[in-house]
């Protein structure tokens, strides 16, 4: 460690205590300088190596660089420990993990050029208080490659490495061992575990066996059927997903006390900005689609414009900063068999030209945000890249329209002074498999509760868990499905139902559509309920809903 040490003080570095502490095996001084030297920029600034800093050179996936006010960083942090705007470094810290492209990084910059002033100096500007601020922090971009069987064994591992490490910051699995160190340990002896699930089946007895496994072994797990809770969460457990486990050795068994998860911690807690700003979600339009109700949407479109509504209706229209879309923009071509007979717009090129009429009657104040879904003009597999040029150029070119990919993060409405709301974006293609499978789930109403859907992956911390919930392009970097950073809002669609939700403080969506019922949607049991909008008021986080169609639906 010394040696570590006085290499990168010899390159004019200092190094703090929690990157001591977070230094990984077979770390290499010279090899980790080089890295700075490939992926940041301002080097010469570069004062103290923190562990934000050496997570964040770890993680960058590409050679892209890394450019922030590297004296402003040190400010922020001494202020963090002095117990002092912990938004502002968490913007940094934000900055470093996540690629953000130019634009966003321009915004960035006036949000904390505060720092260069005395703490008692800071003035909120009206400039930038009064922008809507729209940061990128997680987007996927293709890479265009061959992929093979290796990459779905380094993919599963950086998805076991990211979730097994959210596990291990539960204080509950402080004293987790790895599976292969059972050994050492005696019969009736209280142990602590974590692994990926293999199998499950139930015993003669009707109990709930697992099998886990983890980079150093495997083990079978008994869950007892008079531990009725914990029974039940086992009911509902599938392949794949990480778990924490404490209970006693038997053998080859533990017997399960109880199921940890990664779960949402208890000190997310909820954030509120300090004036009345409103945020809109919707999701799949379909435009294109014989189907797509025209008459609501122009009501939608009308209202968002101030032009109907009463007072308190057309206060929010005025109010509204930003619109969220949550994907398939357009209903597609050769999605499903005898599509043809559904579309209006046979022509792909077409739909997307329609929906970019639409969008650009949406007042250009309004930020607008979307991503693709599993209509759209994309591969299937997740994650889907960003919608691009080909199909949406004219939208690209507005200042005010944001693709991104599915899924993504985007961080929203922050200033010098408040951190602004993260949003995570997810179209949904996975629900299908976790409300056929999941007991709770499916006897609990099934496609109409996908907020319980959503409570289910926020509690694994993965969008798609399951190896077969979801096709998938196996990423050796990292699993873009993990959900690293816990959101403020999640939005989803898909289904074609509304559902609001609110779990630990995370507002869960899923957005209505703009679409009626088709024979295929009739076929796999989907009954929309379309045309209703969902606010949120970031100033209360209360939720209103807006309805611009009599369905009638339940």
């Amino acid at each position: 460690m010394n040696e570590i040490v006085s290499v990168l003080t010899k390159k004019g570095y200092l190094v703090s205590d929690d990157f001591i502490d977070n230094i990984p095996e077979n770390f290499e001084a010279e090899e980790f300088v080089n890295l700075i030297e490939e992926k940041v920029k301002e080097k010469d600034d570069i004062v103290v190596l923190n562990k934000d800093f050496l997570t964040s050179i770890f993680k960058k996936k590409d050679k892209s660089s890394i450019e922030i006010n590297w004296n402003e960083f040190d400010a922020s942090r001494t202020l963090l420990e002095k117990g002092k705007n912990k938004e502002i470094y968490q913007t940094f810290v934000d900055i470093l993990n996540y690629d953000i492209d130019e634009k966003k990084k321009k915004k960035v910059d006036r949000i904390v050029h505060s720092i260069e002033k005395q703490e008692s100096d800071i003035v909120i500007e009206d400039s930038v208080s009064n922008e809507n601020n729209v940061i990128v922090l997680k987007s996927y971009k293709e890479e265009a490659k061959k992929r093979v069987v290796d990459d779905f064994v380094y993919y599963f591992r950086k998805r076991f490495e990211a979730i097994s490490g959210i596990l291990r910051s539960r204080e509950k699995m402080n004293g987790v061992i790895s599976l292969n160190r059972l050994g050492g340990k005696k019969d009736n002896e209280r142990v602590s575990v974590l692994g990926m699930i293999s199998a499950k089946r139930m015993t003669k007895n009707d109990n709930v066996m697992l099998t886990i496994e983890d980079f150093t072994g495997e083990i079978f797990l008994l869950i007892n059927k008079n531990k009725m809770e914990l029974y039940n969460e086992a009911k509902d457990l599938c392949d794949d997903e990480i778990i924490g486990v404490i209970g006693v050795k038997s053998g080859s068994f533990i017997f399960v006390d109880e199921l940890v998860f990664p779960e949402v911690p208890m000190s997310h807690g909820i954030k509120k900005f300090n004036e009345e700003v409103y945020c809109a979600f919707i999701s799949d339009l379909h435009v294109g689609s014989k189907h797509f109700l025209t008459e609501g949407f122009e009501k939608f479109l009308k209202w968002i414009n101030g032009g109907s509504g009463n007072e308190s209706q057309k206060n929010i229209a005025n109010k509204i900063k930003y619109l969220f879309i949550g994907g398939d923009l357009v209903d597609g071509v050769g999605i499903y068999a005898g599509q043809e007979d559904d579309l209006d717009l046979k022509d792909i090129y077409e739909q997307y030209n329609h929906f970019t009429t639409l969008i650009k009657r949406i007042p250009k104040e309004i930020q607008i945000i979307m991503c693709p879904g599993n209509h759209d003009a994309l591969r299937l597999t997740e994650p889907q890249p960003a919608i691009g040029k080909e199909y949406c150029e004219e939208l690209l070119k507005m200042d005010n329209v944001y693709m991104v990919s599915n899924p993504s993060l985007v961080n929203i409405h922050s200033n010098e002074n408040f951190q602004g709301f993260d949003v995570l974006l997810y179209h949904g293609a996975s629900f299908n498999y976790y409300i056929d499978n999941v007991d709770s789930i499916r006897l609990s109403g099934g496609y109409k509760r996908a907020d319980l859907v959503m409570q289910y992956l926020m509690k694994r911390r993965h969008l798609a868990p399951t190896h077969i919930s979801t096709s998938y392009i196996p990423n050796i970097e990292e699993d873009c499905l993990v959900i690293d950073k816990v959101p403020d809002f999640l939005l989803t669609g898909h289904i074609h139902r509304l559902n609001v939700g609110n779990y630990r403080n995370v507002s869960l969506i899923n957005a209505s559509c703009w679409i009626g019922q088709t024979d295929f949607m009739e076929k796999v049991g989907l009954i929309p309920q379309p045309g209703k909008v969902v606010v949120a008021n970031l100033q209360t986080r209360d939720v209103k809903v807006l309805s611009f169609v009599e369905d009638g639906s339940e």
